[in-house]
């Protein structure tokens, strides 16, 4: 990630979108933000994200069942400028069903923009993600809590810590050999943990900290049941990213409540169809579909040359290119490489001085679409998109073939 993030054109998009996002967010009840910021769900370089087939590849590979069928979870950005608060401790999931199994494989983690250090990162516990430690740290917790805190551990859907003695003692670092500690990642490292893990943020942001969550999530067999059943279906999520809304529940299954606008960021546009895989991990198409098999097939290729050739193919590019406003800021806009009415002359209605719709060559379309259509290939050009005319002629000339009275009529009307 941190080749393509590092390109002059994404640094100043990311820039300026995770600027657009903070302008407008506020706080609510008067609460502060803790450095996240709730409305940024949707946004270019969050979808880019999402769908990038090697971020995809990643998660595959560390997820304990290696399940190829994901779907991104639409999740807020943080955005962390000096002075915020940001402290937060908790576990994705609840300890006793995450033992028995519940989202046991679902990974969490975030891609890093800005240069982290040790005042300025995530924080974990390493070593708890292992059953058999999380147990016993469990066990000791329920020993020694207090008795309104021990009745809420069997049924909250998240563990959420704090900074009581309690949670994490003197004698648990003995026993266990490990403590909380710091994570700091280089812009473009993505850090990933299993929900087991115990997590959280350095409670105070020294400096800029802006990081991207892009949950995938496991799909079961049955094509709607999630990894945590409580979070929602595939069906719903695939509709957060059609609507480019927000789900009613976290990946923890945990309401949405703080993040939770009741209609689509203004300013929010949807990005699709960069491959039938992108497709797939957005929900807008399945993961049985033919395209999408195809894909796969050539990502998991045992020939490193098939997949890293499809990587390079696939590796969402939007920012980039002559004509986007990202690569001519403070320019004037580049003009086009043709003039419409070189191509449809006349009116609005597309006709000519002579009242007849003109008839396009194919050749002349096929040069246009393929300058203004970035999912074409250079040598291919999509026939859903030639001028109707040019279908109906055929048509009608295939009609008077078979009706020869037809076709004297229109000869004598001409």
């Amino acid at each position: 990630m941190d080749k393509w993030m590092n390109t002059s054109t994404n640094k100043r998009f990311e820039i300026n979108e995770f600027d657009l996002y903070r302008w407008h967010i506020r706080q609510r009840n008067n609460e502060p933000n803790y450095g996240l910021c709730r409305i940024m769900i949707h946004s270019f370089i969050q979808q880019v994200i999402r769908q990038n087939p090697a971020y995809y590849l990643t998660y595959v590979c560390y997820r304990p069942d290696h399940s190829t069928h994901l779907i991104s979870y639409p999740y807020y950005t943080k955005y962390a400028l000096r002075g915020d608060s940001t402290r937060f401790k908790h576990i994705d999931l609840n300890v006793p069903p995450l033992l028995a199994g519940r989202g046991s494989s679902q990974i969490q983690g975030s891609l890093s923009f800005d240069p982290e250090d040790s005042e300025n990162s995530t924080i974990v516990l390493p070593g708890l993600h292992d059953p058999t430690t999380l147990s016993t740290w469990h066990t000791d917790l329920k020993n020694r809590l207090p008795p309104k805190h021990s009745k809420k551990l069997p049924t909250s859907p998240r563990l959420s810590m704090d900074e009581s003695w309690y949670w994490w003692t003197s004698g648990d670092i003995n026993k266990h050999g490990t403590d909380w500690t710091t994570q700091p990642c280089p812009p473009g490292t993505v850090r990933l943990t299993q929900p087991h893990l115990p997590h959280g943020s350095t409670p105070h942001c020294t400096k800029t900290r802006r990081t991207v969550l892009p949950w995938f999530v496991g799909i079961r067999a049955d094509h709607e049941t999630l990894d945590v059943r409580e979070s929602g279906t595939c069906s719903s999520v695939a509709a957060a990213h059609r609507d480019l809304s927000l789900c009613a529940r976290g990946p923890s299954g945990l309401a949405n409540t703080l993040a939770k606008i009741p209609f689509p960021f203004p300013l929010a546009s949807k990005l699709s169809s960069l491959s039938a895989v992108s497709d797939a991990l957005v929900g807008a198409r399945r993961w049985t579909e033919p395209a999408v098999k195809l894909e796969l097939a050539m990502l998991f290729s045992e020939d490193v040359r098939v997949r890293d050739k499809v990587l390079r193919e696939l590796e969402p590019c939007v920012y980039k290119g002559p004509r986007s406003f990202f690569e001519n800021l403070g320019k004037e806009p580049p003009l086009p490489d043709f003039d419409p009415a070189d191509v449809l002359e006349g009116g609005d209605d597309g006709e000519d001085e002579e009242g007849e719709r003109p008839i396009v060559e194919e050749g002349v379309v096929k040069e246009i679409g393929a300058k203004v259509d970035p999912m074409l290939g250079s040598d291919e050009v999509d026939r859903a998109r030639l001028p109707e005319v040019n279908r109906m002629n055929s048509d009608e000339e295939q009609e008077d073939e078979h009706n020869p009275s037809a076709k004297r009529q229109k000869l004598n009307a001409d």
